[in-house]
């Protein structure tokens, strides 16, 4: 696979593992362009076989930020599930030390 896809495949699993969502995003830019530029050169079944590996990690990162969304969004729906609570249990909190 060529060198520079490799540290930048390399680059988005680690920003990936990281939380660090907005390098994911640049980096993603970077690989894309990357790959017109493979793409235009691929003349061997070795270019081939690096696109494949490529896609496969790149859709195994797609997978951790689909996870954490849903990771998020359920920490979201359970702060929004508990919020009259939490806000009844302040109010309560404050008015007895009153």
């Amino acid at each position: 696979m060529n060198k520079q896809i490799v540290l930048l495949v390399e680059a988005l699993e680690q920003a990936a593992a990281e939380d660090n969502w907005s390098l994911v995003q640049q980096i993603d830019s970077r690989i894309s362009a990357a790959l017109i530029q493979l793409r235009a050169r691929q003349a061997n079944d070795g270019a081939h076989l690096s696109l494949e590996q490529l896609q496969q990690r790149h859709a195994q990162v797609a997978f951790l930020c689909r996870r954490r969304v849903d990771e998020l969004r359920n920490i979201l729906r359970q702060h929004q599930d508990n919020k009259e609570g939490i806000q009844a249990y302040a109010q309560f909190s404050s008015e007895k030390e009153i």
